[in-house]
């Protein structure tokens, strides 16, 4: 089987030396590359989904790259963010995108001394508009070097996810934005990015930047609404975002850190990544999945299997998954876990060393050649009945175990299993029913209930 491959290099943990662990993305060089009439891309992606592509070399698209802006955004912290010094996480985000453009240059027989680039990291604390105002004045000073490069690639942690996706948008409005898509490569890689809101029970310390998170927990109004619209607008403009969750977060929810909210767009790709392994990332854009070597491991790798189906078939342009907003508590971490306080999984998936490898999938999804979609066709915007608009306010652990969340888990499995078959992803469906029906004969616990309501939907016979 033939993939578009980026090589791991690190090995994590102490120990005997790991296996290699390549990053793989079959399917999305082909996508990227056909040339869709109006709204064909969906049924070519169906008829091509797992078939294995050829293999772009990323020598050509790097080979035109003379100038790169690296920024970082960094995000929420203690007491509002206004009595930490946060400008060492966000460079680091700009460090680790340099690192590995000098990688990517290395592999594809280039000369890193090429491309002149900058690097910014971008600091600020009060609430999300503060921020914004903030960066953009920071940014001042590097605008002739933003407007005149090639690439372009943003990444944001948390908070910072929602800051650069307003700041995004507001340098591509007016007369004279400072950037072109159309010309330029451009990308936002968000790390459990808050972008709906925490847990609704999440912890607060009272300051107003940290209590204007929760209100993120509405899609449709105030603050959540415009940083659902701004994400929508950058995705329109043909920014690539790349919207990774981070498995056992015990502050942002798997749905709100994937962009559940927005409705279909081919400039955006989401993944879902378990941090609590100490082996290195794979990734598979096309099929909405980025995971580690032993993401079987572990009493709760179902419940990481089903977000990874729920994640291929929004990729894959469907909407029929409301099932990863309710699987969110079950994938939820402690925040007495073991490293918790020092940021636990919600901040692992940027600061551990399997990580780096987000860092390569995100220049590899802005680097990658592709034809152009017809913006216009795809009118990205907020999904108003999705769950993620309805039960963000409501997703504690107490409703969890209510009756009506049970009988929503049950409706929208098996909404999401038709889809996922009806994409050809009925060989995932089948393994992880055989996988819930072994779960389900166990002592009770929360996992073997889960099980137990979602193996009938899973172990049902396709209607022929």
């Amino acid at each position: 089987m033939c993939h578009c491959m980026l090589q791991a290099q690190e090995n994590a943990g102490d120990g005997p030396p790991m296996p290699a662990v390549q990053v793989l993305v079959p399917g999305l060089p082909a996508l990227l590359q056909h040339q869709p009439s109006q709204r064909s891309w969906l049924p070519w992606v169906q008829e091509k989904l797992g078939r294995a592509p050829p293999q772009p070399p990323l020598r050509g698209p790097l080979s035109t790259v003379r100038r790169a802006v690296f920024i970082g955004v960094h995000g929420w912290s203690v007491f509002g963010g206004i009595q930490q010094d946060m400008a060492p996480v966000s460079l680091g985000f700009a460090a680790n995108l340099s690192a590995t453009l000098d990688a990517l240059l290395a592999e594809s027989g280039l000369d890193a001394g090429s491309v002149e680039r900058q690097l910014v990291g971008l600091v600020g604390g009060g609430k999300i508009a503060d921020r914004v105002h903030q960066c953009t004045a920071q940014l001042a000073q590097h605008r002739a070097a933003i407007e005149a490069a090639d690439l372009v690639v943003v990444a944001a942690h948390s908070q910072g996810g929602v800051v650069a996706a307003m700041l995004l948008e507001a340098l591509l409005r007016g007369g004279e934005p400072w950037l072109r898509p159309a010309k330029q490569r451009v990308a936002l890689l968000t790390m459990a990015s808050v972008s709906h809101g925490p847990f609704a029970d999440g912890v607060s310390d009272y300051f107003s930047a940290t209590r204007e998170l929760f209100e993120l927990n509405s899609s449709i109004s105030g603050v959540g609404a415009s940083a659902m619209q701004s994400t929508a607008a950058i995705l329109r403009a043909g920014v690539r975002v790349l919207a990774v969750a981070s498995f056992a977060d015990q502050v942002v929810p798997l749905f709100s850190a994937v962009l559940h909210g927005l409705d279909a767009a081919p400039t955006a790709q989401r993944a879902a990544w378990d941090p609590r392994t100490p082996c290195r990332l794979r990734g598979n854009l096309m099929r909405g999945v980025a995971y580690t070597a032993a993401d079987s491991a572990g009493p709760n790798g179902v419940v990481l299997r089903l977000a990874h189906l729920c994640l291929a078939v929004r990729n894959a342009g469907e909407f029929a998954d409301d099932l990863l907003v309710l699987l969110s508590s079950y994938a939820r971490g402690s925040l007495l876990a073991t490293g918790a306080l020092s940021g636990g999984a919600h901040s692992a998936l940027h600061s551990s060393q399997g990580s780096r490898s987000l860092f390569s999938l995100a220049l590899q999804w802005a680097l990658l050649e592709r034809a152009e979609p017809d913006v216009a066709a795809f009118p990205c915007s907020v999904v108003a009945t999705s769950a993620a608009t309805v039960l963000a306010p409501l997703l504690t652990q107490k409703f969890a175990k209510t009756a009506h969340a049970q009988a929503l888990l049950v409706e929208q499995a098996g909404r999401l299993v038709a889809t996922a078959r009806g994409l050809g992803m009925g060989s995932a469906v089948q393994a992880i029913g055989m996988e819930l029906g072994e779960i389900a004969k166990q002592k009770p616990s929360e996992l073997q209930a889960l099980a137990v309501s979602l193996h009938g939907s899973f172990a049902a016979r396709p209607k022929m």
